[in-house]
């Protein structure tokens, strides 16, 4: 296929770009080009290959060899293209490593009885406090903090890992960490790892109690020129594309006094003008690389548990507020269903992702482990389908979170036979000790996936991100380009952002046909 490399090369230039959405000319350009009758003609042979034939077939081949032992599998999972990574929170995405970095750089100790990093204590006390100095001379020392801040070594910890994971924001105390670097950071691993986009979760500039959407879009414009420097200086260009999606709590609520119990008017008062505020921002501000909207925190904590209905139906009004047409509602990735019997009641499940879905509006929902427990599991499922209504399935943060793990526990296969788009995502990579190769890593070998499924779940995690434009295949389907009388869209980050994937992936299977010699496969 080296013609079609060639062809597209023209076609699409490697440094066409499409970071936060927003087009420089140079990005313009190649998008036009991409309508052209040369870019079709070799855009539809390059797919060719897609169902396995030539070179796939043999790395089908290959692949149910290399499945069978870890270190080979990640070997390989590494260096393929791997689309978008569409469920990733920055703050949650940096190594516990880096926040110790700040940390001593900074000053700071941290406190083993508040378990957080604080400012030097006024008395010097070496059982509670670890100095900057202990943190750097100490390995024991610097291991156990390290342990307390992520998921490390959690078979060792006494509290469950549903607790140690969502306790770790509070524990970074008073750690500075700008996340316009938190963004760079997560970036830069993910272009190591050949994910071409990201959407990136990040909660917006709150004032008195509504959203400050001056603010908040100039903290994105930082984030968006840090992230641009970054690619500059290592000449990486157009190489991967960063979207926001706003983020909200579910569990966050006005402040009360010791003795006072939340009610429903009190909490509707604070909540309501958050998302309103938000969905209006989002709407108007897409050239900012916002995106969508979220919702999220442990959700079978008391105020997402009780106020659970308020919270949607206050979702439900907003949007519909918003008009009926599709363009005037930003888009809503909702997570929803991070439950299971051991830390919910078992009537919260029978509705949670259904209701998630039908008043909250969600194109896509986070986790969805609850899902055989919904009352109409097979309808949603093809309301789901028939919708393309994704779940954002993030395995090692189920398995350390929920204990939701292997291909016996979780509802992976109850999506995929049920034709559900599914798309793998990292969550919260640093303090899971993850990343998203580890992700494809276990999905192949917990569902015995094959090689065609890799590739499926690569293009469907960009057909079904919030990346403007339509989308260059017919229904969705990777393996169904646009046929030659039906010009690609003209404009569209998305279409680019899949061209790209197409390119990168032909490269990639020309590399490894090499590669693949060594093992003897063919």
């Amino acid at each position: 296929m080296k013609n079609n490399a060639s062809c597209l090369e023209h076609a699409v230039p490697r440094s066409t770009g499409f970071l936060s959405g927003s087009c420089s000319k140079r990005t313009k350009k190649a998008l036009r080009l991409i309508i052209s009758a040369a870019a079709i003609f070799c855009l539809l042979s390059a797919c060719s290959d897609l169902n396995g034939a030539g070179g796939g077939r043999n790395l089908s081949t290959f692949f149910e060899k290399v499945k069978q032992n870890e270190a080979m599998l990640v070997a390989f999972l590494h260096k393929m293209p791997k689309g978008a990574d569409l469920h990733s929170h920055p703050s949650g995405a940096v190594y516990g490593e880096d926040f110790v970095d700040r940390a001593i750089e900074q000053g700071l100790y941290f406190d083993l009885q508040t378990e957080r990093f604080v400012s030097k204590p006024a008395l010097s006390d070496p059982e509670r406090y670890y100095s900057p100095a202990d943190l750097q001379l100490e390995f024991y020392k610097y291991g156990k903090v390290l342990d307390i801040i992520n998921m490390r070594n959690m078979n060792k910890q006494r509290e469950s890992g549903h607790d140690h994971f969502f306790m770790t924001w509070k524990r970074y105390g008073k750690v500075d960490f700008p996340a316009a670097e938190q963004v760079v950071k997560v970036v830069h691993r993910a272009r190591m790892q050949k994910i071409g986009y990201l959407e990136l979760m990040l909660g917006p500039v709150v004032k008195d109690g509504k959203i400050d959407q001056e603010g908040s879009i100039a903290r994105f414009a930082e984030i968006n020129d840090a992230v641009r420097q970054y690619l500059a200086a290592a000449q990486a260009e157009g190489d991967i594309g960063v979207g926001y999606i706003v983020s909200l709590s579910r569990t966050a609520a006005p402040p009360l006094t010791p003795d006072r119990r939340l009610d429903e008017a009190a909490y509707e008062a604070y909540f309501r003008p958050l998302v309103r505020g938000t969905l209006e921002m989002v709407r108007d501000s897409a050239a900012s690389g916002l995106r969508g909207i979220t919702i999220l925190a442990p959700e079978d904590a008391w105020v997402a548990r009780t106020m659970f209905d308020t919270q949607m139906r206050i979702f439900n009004e907003e949007v519909q507020r918003l008009g009926s047409s599709p363009d005037s509602r930003p888009k809503l990735n909702l997570h929803g269903g991070e439950l299971t019997l051991e830390y919910s009641p078992y009537d919260p499940m029978l509705t949670r992702i259904s209701d998630t879905v039908r008043l909250g509006h969600a194109s896509r929902i986070g986790h969805g482990v609850s899902i055989m427990w919904e009352n109409n599991v097979f309808g949603l499922l093809k309301s789901m389908k028939e919708r393309g209504i994704a779940v954002e399935i993030c395995l090692t943060s189920s398995a350390g979170i929920l204990n939701v793990a292997g291909g016996e526990r979780h509802p992976f296969r109850l999506y995929w036979e049920a034709g559900v788009p599914v798309v793998l995502c990292s969550d919260d990579e640093g303090i899971s000790r993850a990343n998203l190769t580890m992700e494809y890593a276990k999905a192949a070998q917990w569902f015995n996936l094959s090689y065609a499924d890799m590739k499926k779940l690569s293009f469907d995690s960009l057909e079904y991100s919030f990346l403007p434009g339509a989308s260059l295949f017919t229904g969705g389907d990777y393996t169904r380009p646009r046929a030659q009388n039906d010009p690609l869209p003209a404009g569209s980050a998305k279409a680019a952002a899949q061209t790209r994937l197409l390119r990168e992936f032909e490269e990639f299977e020309n590399a490894m046909q090499q590669t693949v010699k060594l093992f003897g496969t063919l």
